[in-house]
């Protein structure tokens, strides 16, 4: 009986040749043009109809990672907005190609490190006791020199746990983060301090 293949590709995008700004439509060229001109406000009537849209298309494939994942797109999107060529397609097709590549880069990750995990010693050690395991071998000052090394999101959640000392609870309404979200975004900055430590030769 012959079996059937999905094949995963990027999301469709509808054109979208303008974009409301300054109270009426502007043509998406001009808010190009002027995006890579360094114009913040074009930027943002650039992206602001497609960051919902967004944020559900990664949340679908990955929900723990979703608004880490976002930022990451984001940053990407403005480091390379000015070498964007505008050949007339939609703003979005280019959003999403970014998208589809991060989600992509992330849910490799996942199976790598489910397949071979990293060690800190013989074991991966609980979320606390990681915690306490970099503080004891790593120099205070270091860590925060690590910290910065994180994703936006990540900064801020180490900060608002380990430096402002709040709850998940806590962390999560200052964050206006779900509790699920800080406590996977807590792990992955762990997890990436642990690697970071270990790669520095801190440890």
């Amino acid at each position: 009986m012959p079996t059937t293949r999905t094949i995963r590709t990027a999301p469709p995008v509808s054109p979208a040749p303008s974009s409301a700004h300054g109270g009426g439509l502007v043509p998406q060229s001009e808010l190009i043009a002027r995006a890579k001109a360094g114009d913040g406000e074009a930027w943002a009537a650039l992206l602001a109809p497609h960051l919902g849209r967004l944020r559900s298309y990664i949340a679908a494939r990955l929900p723990e990672q979703a608004d880490d994942l976002l930022s990451t797109v984001l940053l990407e999107c403005v480091r390379a907005m000015p070498h964007y060529e505008d050949r007339g397609w939609p703003i979005s097709a280019w959003l999403y190609r970014i998208a589809y590549s991060r989600v992509v880069d992330a849910q490799r990750e996942l199976a790598r490190r489910k397949v071979s995990p990293l060690d800190w010693h013989d074991d991966l050690p609980a979320e606390e006791d990681l915690a306490s395991a970099v503080a004891r071998q790593v120099d205070g000052a270091q860590i925060w020199a690590l910290v910065d090394t994180l994703t936006p999101l990540q900064r801020q959640v180490v900060r608002a746990l380990y430096l402002a000392d709040l709850s998940l609870t806590d962390a999560a309404r200052q964050l206006n983060l779900s509790t699920g979200s800080v406590k996977g975004l807590r792990h992955r900055a762990l997890l990436a301090l642990r690697e970071l430590a270990v790669e520095k030769e801190l440890v």
